[in-house]
């Protein structure tokens, strides 16, 4: 257990950081609309967040609605489900998370938003936000209905992304798959599996092994975002593969449907991850690119499981009706798009073979 000393620092710490929030920033919402995105854990949201956030005067809220790193203040407002997931809210739920998210819009209160006041990105003065969302997938839709959100939909490959989530599960603890939390949702299920997949989430989580469990959980975490995809045309889809591979393009895109100024700057954030990713040099990465070598970029991750693994873990996916990614790709079978774009036809599905430059 903590000692007292230790619970002074933490309430010291976090007393700062509150004065902070309230000393340096001040947020009156302008008329763009805010920007959601929704991705789990480990998908690449706080790269995205923070490219986003990167422009003048837009603040970043992190996970606002997080049971696991929320305030005791914004617990009280947030609906407590099994493993942190919200798929529905009844009346009263609605009225206050209602009322939680507004009061962030307007600047009645801080939560969950920025503190290092002497990084270079920090907005004094900010007039549009962009929500962080990991847990709220099954109300995607209620949130640009409510609130007037552009929304991104956000996903990485589930092995890539499985395999560093537990990487931190091994590190620090506490980052077991949220599987049960759907499976043992009546809402979710109802809405969203039939009898033969309820049985199937049952029994991987009984008889398979950590990767099984995990792949499972993001199967079934993102299935509403899946299937959302096709019938909200509003909604923007972004690829962890694409902030690698597509940074530029993807990031230009984003600023002209979202209105945001400052594209240059998204990419020079963004490019900070994207140009070191998996340990490659600069002129590694940009000779990779110039290969088409997804490998080389996204693949680093097969060198810890086999084939049977990768077989067994899509044909959970399959059996789910998921195909966004394949068997023996590292990307999706788009890379991204906006609602523009996506009207337009401008980005081609890409696959191992065909990578949007």
């Amino acid at each position: 257990m903590p000692s007292n000393v230790d619970s002074l620092r933490l309430h010291l710490r976090l007393a700062a950081r509150d004065f902070v929030w309230l000393a340096t920033n001040r947020h009156r919402q302008g008329t763009k609309p805010n920007i959601g995105i929704f991705g789990s854990r480990r998908s690449g949201s706080t790269l995205l967040m923070q490219g986003l956030a990167a422009n003048p005067r837009v603040k970043s809220i992190d996970q606002p609605v997080s049971v696991y790193s929320g305030s005791a203040y914004q617990v009280r407002k947030i609906p407590i489900r099994d493993c942190g997931q919200i798929f529905y809210l009844d009346d009263q739920e609605e009225r206050i998370l209602s009322e939680f998210i507004e009061n962030i819009t307007v600047g009645r209160i801080h939560v969950a938003e920025p503190w290092e006041f002497w990084r270079k990105n920090f907005s004094w003065r900010t007039d549009r936000l962009v929500f962080k969302m990991t847990n709220t997938h099954n109300l995607t839709e209620w949130f640009k209905s409510r609130f007037g959100w552009h929304v991104v939909a956000l996903m990485r490959h589930p092995l890539s992304q499985s395999l560093s989530v537990m990487n931190l599960n091994a590190a620090v603890g506490g980052w077991d798959s949220r599987a049960p939390g759907f499976f043992r949702s009546q809402e979710y299920c109802e809405e969203h599996l039939d009898d033969e997949q309820v049985a199937l989430a049952h029994d991987v989580w009984k008889g398979g092994n950590e990767l099984d469990r995990q792949v499972l959980g993001w199967g079934l975490e993102n299935l509403p975002l899946v299937r959302g995809l096709p019938r909200y045309r509003h909604w923007s889809f972004v690829s962890y593969e694409a902030m690698v591979l597509d940074a530029d393009a993807l990031l230009h895109a984003l600023a002209e449907s979202f209105d945001l100024p400052d594209a240059a700057r998204m990419v020079a954030v963004i490019g900070q991850a994207s140009r070191s990713v998996r340990g490659l040099s600069v002129a590694e990465r940009q000779a990779a690119i110039r290969r088409r070598d997804t490998q080389a970029l996204l693949g680093s991750w097969r060198r810890r499981i086999d084939i049977a693994d990768e077989t067994r873990a899509f044909g959970i996916l399959e059996r789910l009706g998921l195909d966004l990614y394949r068997a023996g790709s590292d990307v999706p079978s788009q890379l991204w798009y906006t609602p523009t774009t996506r009207a337009t036809e401008a980005v081609a599905p890409v696959g191992t073979d065909s990578i949007v430059q």
